[in-house]
């Protein structure tokens, strides 16, 4: 009977997104659920804080715990790191709650912290693999890093500039810098869409540079070269710069152009939301001054969108559900349906005398896909137990 526990909770240690991504589900609603209420100053800035923190961080926590040990050839995580981990990230939800945003600025710092060196610690240690999105997680947890570290500076001295670089870091570039650089290995996974050849038509780089590491972390820096531009005010230039780079990565890295071999669900939305996103990077520099709005292209068509798609995909594979619900599932449909009707209602809301009913439209549209989701895993998997 011990030896059934143990083999157990080694198998959670293997899969420590478990512990995580709950938090994240609570998160989400918590924060979409602050614009069904009065969107006064304070609401506006908790919603942006808590999507980012309460909901994304702890599903980059649960992805970056449960996937870095086999990126990298290297060991599991350890019970003392989840347990450490899990008292920062519930220290952060209760000082969230209580509005306490001096605190919370120090344990956030350190809750990217302790993932850094989570993912440093098996980099340096791996036995072997160093894949080519390695630049992008290293660049996305040091804008998170440097951007937390400006928004508790800015605590002290108040200054327009670290105002600027953390919101242009933390909210921003983290998340936007991982999510697509990491998706260069799972949007062409998901949708099983086929490679370029080395004889194609149109070769953008020979394959020597292609496959090096050192143009990817030239490429991440690029990325979060353009958010540093934003904050200091070239706009313009950040928003061109980043456009092309997101055009590059769509054809080079995401194949979003090429046939996928897998049709279905999960390919649709997929691409529906990536072709959304690279046409979204094309208008922002046209109307920068809407680019408030504007940005939920990305952050509900990718923030929203394409990490549950992701999340949902760990969890299949994981817990080892029925694949074909990739690609059947009218369920998951109907919920992504709503997450990109949420993604226009959000965008245009500005374009609308009734601007605030729309922000709850929105949200509340976005909400229901969520709760619709859960509902849908969480019986998949009592399922999954129960013929165990």
């Amino acid at each position: 009977m011990i030896s059934k526990y143990k083999t157990q909770w080694q198998n959670t240690l293997e899969n420590p997104y478990r512990f995580f991504f709950p938090f994240s589900f609570v998160g989400v609603i918590w924060g979409l659920g602050l614009f069904l209420f009065d969107l006064d100053t304070e609401n506006i800035f908790w919603h942006r804080e808590i999507l980012i923190t309460l909901f994304l961080l702890p599903i980059i926590n649960g992805f970056l715990y449960t996937a870095v040990p086999r990126f990298f050839n290297s060991f599991f995580a350890k019970t003392e790191e989840i347990l450490i981990t899990l008292l920062v990230l519930l220290s952060l939800f209760i000082f969230a709650g209580i509005r306490n945003f001096f605190i919370y600025s120090f344990l956030k710092f350190f809750y990217i912290l302790l993932i850094f060196s989570f993912v440093i610690i098996r980099y340096f240690k791996r036995k072997s693999g160093n894949p080519l999105f390695t630049p992008f997680i290293f660049t996305s947890l040091f804008s998170g890093l440097l951007g937390s570290l400006f928004q508790i500076i800015y605590m002290y001295h108040k200054e327009g500039i670290l105002y600027q670089l953390s919101y242009s870091l933390y909210y921003h570039a983290f998340v936007w810098i991982l999510l697509f650089g990491v998706g260069t290995k799972f949007f062409p996974m998901l949708t099983l869409t086929v490679t370029l050849s080395e004889d194609r038509k149109y070769q953008i780089l020979s394959k020597k540079l292609y496959s090096s590491l050192g143009f990817w972390y030239s490429f991440s820096f690029a990325f979060l070269f353009s958010f540093l531009l934003e904050a200091f005010q070239y706009v313009s230039l950040a928003l061109w710069i980043r456009a092309f780079l997101v055009l590059f990565l769509s054809y080079e890295a995401w194949y979003l152009y090429f046939p996928a071999q897998r049709k279905g669900v999960y390919t649709f939305f997929i691409k529906l939301f990536l072709y959304s996103i690279v046409v979204g990077h094309f208008i922002f520099p046209f109307f920068p001054e809407y680019r408030t709005h504007l940005y939920h292209i990305v952050f509900v068509g990718g923030y929203l969108g394409l990490v549950l798609i992701v999340v949902g995909r760990v969890i299949i594979s994981h817990e080892k559900l029925d694949l074909n619900l990739e690609v059947k599932s009218k369920v998951l449909a109907i919920i992504f349906t709503l997450f990109y009707v949420a993604l226009w209602t959000r965008v245009t809301a500005f374009l609308i005398n009734s601007y605030e009913n729309h922000l709850k439209y929105a949200s509340f549209t976005a909400i229901f896909g969520i709760v619709l989701y859960l509902i849908f895993f969480v019986k998949k998997l009592i399922y999954q137990l129960n013929r165990k």
